[in-house]
Parts: structure tokens; sequence; C-alpha cells
């Protein structure tokens, strides 16, 4: 790491005696959390689903294990990192960021190197890797490509099922950008070739993303699939609605055609929606508020991911106030991610009640000196490094930790909670 880039780290690092978190939803006392403190993360047990944000510093990684220990991989970048704007490369550029990936994968799955699940939200080269920046190129492979973010993660693990946005049709797809083709190409070998089956992700089903290990232990637990390719559910049974199906539809953007579905654990629930955001436009150009709809299909969560890296044009006042989250977790690489305009629509008290907190991976010193006279201030939680949520007691309570990247110890730097899932209250 750059020096100025530790010191930016060290002035950032937050102590265990800032950890308290206040309110209804109730939490530990600083001193309870800093028994944990220091100490590498305890490893997954059945019963326990746990939701990595895998911090590199050049996308957007994450990686879930479900309450039988069902996996998935949603999304793996290889980026270019020379960007005056983005973050520290950690732990290092020895590797790459997709190696350093698996090898976190690896110390987490209860499964080795076998994934039910991998998952692309979208075809953007911060979520899919590129031919940019690769491990290496395949050769023979009719067709070839570039081992790069999930392909690469794809070399190196088992996998059973993929999704993306687009299969089998493509219809709404740039077909000649680079970050589509190589991981199109990727997945017609793989699946030509017997590794993995795709399945087209089908908006509005709940359960297509099933417990594969010990279904029967763990009857409520269930998915429903909210979005993709600019197709939202209504919320019935059976109905969806095509944001691109009008004739005068004028701006189209890749991250609102993102894949997202919601989690339900006994009375947790979950959303994560790629890069959803609110800047698709009709011919007037007014807005086809796509990411409310989204929220409002969603509903009311507990831990919501943040849309397109709480960017500007994401989080906006119609999806927070749908959602209603309690914790924020947001998975960044740019100094633009997590700006003013987004924390103050998820910590808005007018859009709707309850304590809630921010948890980023990462946020600029730069950034939280231009705003610290800013009211949000007091709910964001910057730890610096990977971020996990662990929910357990069948649903009913979660914990926040973040761990270091600068190394592969997996120790906590800062732990929130427990707190208790709304329904369960």
């Amino acid at each position: 790491m750059r020096k100025n880039n530790r010191r930016e780290f060290m002035k950032c690092s937050l102590s265990a005696g800032s950890l308290m978190i206040a309110g209804s939803l109730g939490s530990l006392s600083a001193k309870e959390n800093g028994d944990e403190i220091g100490k590498p993360l305890s490893a997954w047990k059945e019963g326990e689903m746990d939701i990595h944000y895998i911090y590199t510093g050049v996308g957007e990684n994450m990686f879930l294990i479900f309450p039988d220990g069902t996996s998935m991989i949603l999304d793996s970048s290889d980026r270019l990192s020379n960007q005056e704007d983005q973050f520290p490369v950690l732990p290092d550029k020895s590797r790459l960021p997709s190696e350093w990936i698996a090898r976190y994968i690896q110390r987490v799955n209860p499964a080795g190197k076998k994934i039910d699940y991998m998952m692309l939200s979208h075809y953007h080269s911060d979520h899919a890797g590129s031919s940019q920046i690769h491990a290496r190129k395949t050769t023979g492979r009719t067709p070839d490509y570039c081992l790069s973010g999930l392909a690469n993660l794809g070399e190196i693990f088992s996998i059973d099922t993929v999704y993306d946005r687009g299969y089998p049709h493509y219809e709404r797809t740039a077909k000649d950008a680079d970050d589509f083709m190589n991981f199109r190409k990727f997945t017609e070998w793989k699946v030509k070739n017997g590794d993995f089956r795709m399945e087209e992700f089908l908006v509005g089903k709940k359960d297509q993303i099933v417990l594969r290990k010990n279904k029967s232990a763990w009857p409520d637990f269930h998915t429903r699939n909210i979005c993709a390719n600019g197709i939202v559910w209504t919320g019935e049974e059976g109905k969806n609605a095509d944001f691109f199906a009008d004739p005068e539809f004028k701006k189209y953007r890749e991250n609102a055609m993102s894949i997202g579905f919601t989690i339900d654990f006994g009375p947790f629930r979950y959303f994560t929606g790629g890069d959803i955001s609110g800047d698709a436009k009709s011919k007037d150009c007014e807005g086809y508020l796509l990411e409310g709809a989204v929220g409002k299909a969603a509903g009311i969560v507990d831990v919501c991911k943040t849309n397109h890296h709480s960017y500007k044009d994401a989080m906006r006042p119609d999806f927070t106030k749908e959602v209603q989250a309690h914790v924020y977790i947001t998975n960044v690489w740019d100094r633009g991610h997590l700006q003013d305009n987004t924390m103050i629509n998820m910590t808005d008290s007018s859009l709707y009640q309850g304590d809630r907190i921010v948890s980023p991976t990462w946020v600029s010193q730069k950034q939280m000196d231009e705003n610290k006279d800013k009211s949000w201030q007091k709910f964001l939680k910057p730890a610096y490094g990977h971020v996990v949520l662990r929910v357990f007691d069948g649903g009913r309570q979660y914990k926040i930790f973040h761990l270091v990247a600068e190394d592969e110890s997996m120790k906590i730097k800062a732990v929130f909670g427990p707190f208790r899932s709304k329904k369960s209250l």
C-alpha cells in the first residue's frame, strides 16, 4: 500500500470505544462487542446465513452462504485500478483481485471449491471482469476468453448453476460490449463443456434460488426474484411491469437492467439489486421511477445492499422509503460512491422512522472531510475493509462485522449488533 493510503487508513480506523449502537432494534454495548475485536471471524455454522462483501478496491464482490451451506458467488471484478479517485487495492497487487477473492472464498466456504450458484447482476466490468486485466487468455476453447473476474473464478471453482440477466435470449444487451462478450464466451464454453448449467432468471418467481443441502431443515427460508432486464415484479403473483416496453423509451442504461432479489430467513429480510438506479428516461425525459418500483416490490427489509454503490443516481427517496432498511451496506471502489445526496436519502427520518446505520467497505478521507458537518455522519460506520452480515437465531438476530483487508487474517475491526430483525420485535 502507498504511504498516503496507509496514513488515510490509520486516520480513519475506528476504535472499539466507538462501536455502541443504541436504539429500539437492540445492540450489544461497546464493551461486549470489544471482546471480538482483533480476533478472526468465527467460521460459518449450520443455521447461520453469511453475506460477505469482499473488499479489493476495484469492484463489487459478494459471497453468500445460506443456512444449510448452499453458496453463491454474486459478481466479481478484475479491473484497472490506476484511476485517481479509486481506493487502495488490497491486500496488494501481487495477485489479481479475483485471485484474492478466490482465496477468501476458500477460507469461508464450507464446501471448499464447490459452489452452488454463480450470478452476474449486469454486464459491467466492475461486476463481471473484462479483457483489460486477466490471469491469461484461454486457448482452443472456441470461443476463447480472458480469465477475468467471474470467468477466472469459474476456472478455480466447481459451479453448479449460473444466472445472468440476459440468458437465454440476450435481447436487451449491448452485444459488442467487451464486458458482455467476455462473460458470454466464458458461459458458452462452460455449458458446452458440461461444467455448469445456466437458467433463465425469472422475474417474480419465488424460490427459484433454493437451499441445495438441507432444504427441509429451514422451511422458512425463501427468495424472490424482484427485477432483471428492466422488468420488475409488481408484488402480485404472475404480474410484472416492463419498464422498457414503452416505444417512447429514450435512455438505455445497463445499470437499470440489473438483477435484484430478496432473501427471507425467518423474520429477517434482505435485498440486493446490483446497480439498479433511477436514471432511466422516457421520451419526454420524465423518469420511469424504476428504482422506486423495485423498492415497492422488495418491501421493508432489515438489511439492504445499496444500489449502484450508493452513487448519486441511486438510493433515491422513492426507493429508501419503501425498503426502510435498518442497515445499508455498500461495496465501494471509487470516491464517487456513497455521496451526500444518497446519505441524506438513507438517513432521512421524514422518509421513515427508526434507527439505521450505513456500513461501507471504504470511504475516502477527503470525502469525510468535505462532509464533516453533515448530520448524516453520525449514521456512517466506515471501518475500512471487508464487511460481513451474519444472520442467526433462526433469522431473529444479525450482526455486522468489519474485517481487515490488508492481509488474510480475517481479523475483526468493528462489530455492530446483534440487532433484532424487525418482524421478530
